[in-house]
């Protein structure tokens, strides 16, 4: 750090406060400590772990529900389409939300 601090002396660096603590007068304390950026590591890491396949399918699913009901309900209001059509139309726009949401969530898990 030293060596950047050298070679571009016109940027200001912020720091952690202990880092900050040991290269006084060379980088401003960030007004963050160590303890805390872990703790909120920590935590998203634990988030992370708690959001399975499954949270995300259920998310897809009721999100992918209202887009699609909404728009099959412009085009009944408009004449362009009828009922029974489109509540096949939505029970289709929901299963590719949630194929493809399950095939990308199984490849990046």
């Amino acid at each position: 750090m030293n060596e950047q601090l050298v070679r571009y002396p016109d940027i200001d660096v912020s720091v952690i406060n202990e880092t900050a603590g040991r290269m006084a007068g060379s980088v401003h304390a960030s007004g963050i400590d160590n303890a805390t950026i872990t703790d909120k590591i920590n935590h998203d890491l634990n988030e992370m772990v708690h959001n399975t396949i499954v949270d995300r399918l259920i998310g897809v699913m009721v999100m992918s529900a209202i887009i699609a009901t909404g728009h099959n309900l412009v085009e009944i209001l408009r004449g362009t389409k009828a009922f029974p059509q489109s509540v096949t139309d939505t029970v289709k726009k929901v299963g590719a939300a949630e194929a493809a949401t399950a095939i990308t969530a199984y490849l990046f898990s």
